[in-house]
Order: C-alpha cells, then sequence, then structure tokens
C-alpha cells in the first residue's frame, strides 16, 4: 500500500470531469445461454461518508426493493459486519470470533442466489487484500460484481474519523491524530487504519486488480448537499432504480460530537483506561456521555483542519482526483467536490474557560441525574427481593401438603425462577428454599431462614 500521504503533491491544472445526469446505464452481461446473469453491487466504503445512512434507507425499503427485483442481501443489521470481520479474518474488540466463521459465505450465497440484482454494504470491505477480494468475488458464484465507494474530501474525513477513533476510546488529540495520520502514515496504527480504508486510488487499486474498472463507482459525497436525500439519489442510479419511489429519510443520526467534547472524551478515556474494562466503556462511558452529556449541545465547536496543515491536505486530495480520474471508473457526482481548499475555514468560536465551565457542568450535571435515578432503581429493586424473601420464607415453614395444594405456587415458582436468573442473592434464598423442602419430606422441622 502506498498511502496518499506518499504520494508527490501535483496539482490538477484542468477542471475533473463531472458524471452526471448523461451517465449510461451498465450494460447487463448474458452467460452462455443469452441469461442475464445475476449483479451483486458491494457498497466497500469509505466508513464516514454517508454508510450508515445508505444501509439503513436500503433496510427499510427492502420489500419495494424486491418488487423491483433487488434484495439488499443482510438477514440481520450487523450480518454484513460479521461477514467483513470473517472475510478478513479480523480481531475485533482485542478478541477473535471464531463463532462467526461462514458468515460470509452464507451471506455470499444468499446474494449469488438471487436472480437479479444484490447489495451488500460495510466498510470494513474497503480494506480487503487483492486475495480476499478475489476470495470475494469468487463467492458469488459467476454474477457480475460491482464496487460502490462513496468518498468525501480529505478535510473532511479527517475530523470525522478523529471524532470516531475517540468513540472507540482512544486517548489521543486533534494535533496527535493529525501528526500519526499525516505525518507518519502507515507507520502508526492510527494511520494504518485510516488510509487502509480512506486512501481512495489504493483501495480501489486493489478491487480493480479483480473486478472490471467500469463495475467501480466512485460517489463523490457533495460537501453541501442539494438536499437530505442527495446521497440516496446517487447511489440509487447506481443500482438503476428510481430514487423517488422510496423512503430515504435520515433518520436516527450517529451520534457526532464537537471538538471542545471530543477533546474532553479524549481526556476522558486516557484517564479510565486503567480501571475502565473494554465491557463495560460502552455501558459507562458510551452510554453516560457519548450517547448522553456530550451528544447534542448547544452550539458545538466544528473540527477544522488547522491553517498549518491545509496546504497539505489540498495537495493530498487534489492527488486523490486526479487518480480516481485517471482510472476510468464510473464516477457519479463531481470529482472536484474533493479537493479542499487551499485555505482554512474561519473558526465560529474559540474555546474559552467559560464554555470550557459549561461543558464541565452539563457532564456534571447528567451524571448527578444518572446517579439518583440508578439509587431509584437500587431501592426498587430492594423491595422486590424484600418481597421475594418474604415469600420464600414462608413457603420455607409451609408444610409439603399445604405447600403442594396452593393455588398460587405456580405464579410463586414463575416470580422466583426470574428473579434468581437475573440476582444472585434471590438465587442463594431459592436454594434454601430447596433445602427446606427436602427437610419437610424427610419429616425433619425446617429451621428458620436469616
Amino acid at each position: 500500500m502506498f498511502p496518499v500521504g506518499n504520494m508527490t503533491p501535483r496539482l490538477l491544472s484542468t477542471p475533473s470531469p463531472a458524471a452526471g445526469p448523461a451517465r449510461i446505464s451498465e450494460a447487463r452481461h448474458l452467460d452462455d445461454q443469452g441469461v442475464v446473469r445475476p449483479a451483486v453491487y458491494l457498497h466497500v466504503g469509505a466508513p464516514k461518508t454517508g454508510t450508515t445512512y445508505l444501509q439503513r434507507v436500503l433496510d427499510r425499503n427492502r420489500a419495494l426493493l424486491r418488487e423491483a427485483n433487488v434484495l439488499y442481501a443482510p438477514a440481520e443489521p450487523d450480518e454484513p459486519f460479521r461477514a467483513a470481520v470473517d472475510l478478513r479474518e479480523l480481531p475485533w474488540g482485542d478478541e477473535s470470533h471464531p463463532q462467526w466463521a461462514g458468515t460470509w459465505q452464507r451471506l455470499a450465497e444468499r446474494a449469488a442466489g438471487w436472480p437479479g440484482k444484490s447489495v451488500i454494504s460495510n466498510e470494513l470491505l474497503a480494506g480487503a487484500t487483492v486475495d480476499q477480494i478475489g476470495e470475494a468475488v469468487t463467492s458469488f458464484d459467476g454474477a457480475d460484481v460491482h464496487i460502490v465507494y462513496t468518498l468525501r474530501s480529505l478535510g473532511r474525513m479527517l475530523p470525522s474519523d478523529w471524532q470516531e477513533q475517540v468513540k472507540h476510546r482512544h486517548a489521543v488529540t486533534w494535533e496527535e491524530y493529525l501528526h500519526d495520520v499525516l505525518d507518519r502514515g502507515a507507520a502508526s496504527e492510527l494511520g494504518a487504519w485510516f488510509w487502509g480504508l480512506h486512501d481512495a486510488p489504493v483501495v480501489l487499486a486493489r478491487w480493480a486488480e479483480v473486478v472490471p474498472a467500469d463495475r467501480i463507482h466512485v460517489i463523490c459525497v457533495a460537501p453541501k448537499p442539494t438536499s437530505s436525500t442527495a446521497l440516496w439519489q446517487q447511489f440509487a442510479r447506481v443500482l438503476d432504480v428510481p430514487p423517488g419511489d422510496y423512503d430515504a429519510s435520515s433518520g436516527p443520526a450517529n451520534v457526532s460530537l464537537g471538538a471542545l467534547e471530543t477533546d474532553f472524551l479524549q481526556r476522558v478515556n486516557g484517564l479510565t483506561k486503567g480501571f475502565v474494562e473494554h465491557a463495560s466503556y460502552g455501558p459507562l462511558v458510551g452510554e453516560l456521555l457519548i450517547r448522553g452529556a456530550l451528544r447534542g449541545r448547544p452550539d458545538p465547536m466544528r473540527v477544522l483542519v488547522p491553517t498549518d496543515r491545509t496546504q497539505v491536505v489540498h495537495e493530498r486530495s487534489a492527488q486523490v482526483v486526479r487518480a480516481i480520474s485517471a482510472a476510468g471508473y464510473d464516477v457519479i457526482g463531481i470529482l472536484d467536490d474533493l479537493t479542499d481548499a487551499r485555505t482554512s475555514e474561519t473558526p465560529e468560536q474559540s474555546a474559552t474557560a467559560d464554555i470550557a465551565m459549561d461543558l464541565g457542568a452539563d457532564v456534571a450535571t447528567a451524571l448527578l441525574r444518572r446517579i439518583g435515578e440508578q439509587r431509584d432503581e437500587l431501592a426498587g429493586l430492594r423491595d422486590v427481593l424484600n418481597r421475594q424473601r418474604e415469600q420464600i420464607e414462608r413457603l420455607g415453614s409451609t408444610p409439603i401438603e399445604d405447600l403442594s395444594d396452593s393455588e398460587h405456587i405456580g405464579r410463586i415458582r414463575r416470580s422466583v425462577r426470574a428473579m434468581s436468573e437475573r440476582h444472585q442473592s434471590v438465587m442463594a434464598l431459592r436454594r434454601r428454599w430447596w433445602w427446606a423442602v427436602e427437610r419437610s419430606r424427610a419429616g425433619k422441622e425446617p429451621e428458620s431462614v436469616d
């Protein structure tokens, strides 16, 4: 892989071509008997380019798409993710997942078995090696494979990826992140991950070793779309379906944090790394901060490329445009939308002590509110446990012949069983009850349950 950072900076001297309404639909490919072969559309990324939005639109419109002979292949939302991890043999969450073995093959067989067009979408596929790409294409059993790659400008992807890395527990400042990605490149963990998925010329060149260039579709995501459904309209054109026939509303958006909120979170990540386990991070930090106190704060500051970085980002984004223009791919949108400006945008505001104090107060308030809710939940649980304990104690001192005739025994048993499965203390009381019953059957006086 040669990351964009290793390219010789060269600026484009002529406007890049735009692929607009005049795009010609791809030719239908026939087998030896003259029958149209199935077509599989693999949407391989890139991350942070509207992929989640497109996946939700596809999932929401399954039934209508099937009427148009288009199958959205996943049986459940997480299946493409597990399939991509399986295909690429990736560890995830610091562990391997052998239980996902075979997920890719099952998904591929479902797609290849559809007589029309089928769609699979997952961002991790962008990082597949040539060997993995060959395996993926072969698994579709002779279907015509198309690659769809959605792309934003480098200057817009960098801030989004920094936020995403911080939300996944990295403790790295914006400046440190830019140093890793732009200066160190593949020599750093963050740089290797970013360029492995976002280095469009290299990513697409790998797929082009197996898939013909005219079946590789690059969607240029506009910096200021003309409508909220613009991306779906571009994607629908690739599938050759009328975009207006489907519900393309955005639905719930991914959590997006401002510059100050992201920096606050990365500091929390650094401080909690030693005592918050991976399994606890989501329920604690994710729920309380990322999807709680830090989300939706008024007037968040945008993350902007610093002035001293804008020239190199401009040069690298221009190089991406040139490479895609020369490759012969099917381009949907305006390639020049991928070229970043030479100068930095002016921040709407700067971080001040008052803004930082407001952020701290918002977080503290949210945490105190959650602590109060948990205290109420614990108090309610204690009441339930006390009632269950009283019932179990009464049952323990009831003669076995009366116990078996009780009209309430079924309801009590179900209640106790459900509670014992969730709480060890109730399970302990349940064992004491079993012990009391056995003593009654043996003709012994049951002891009181403390």
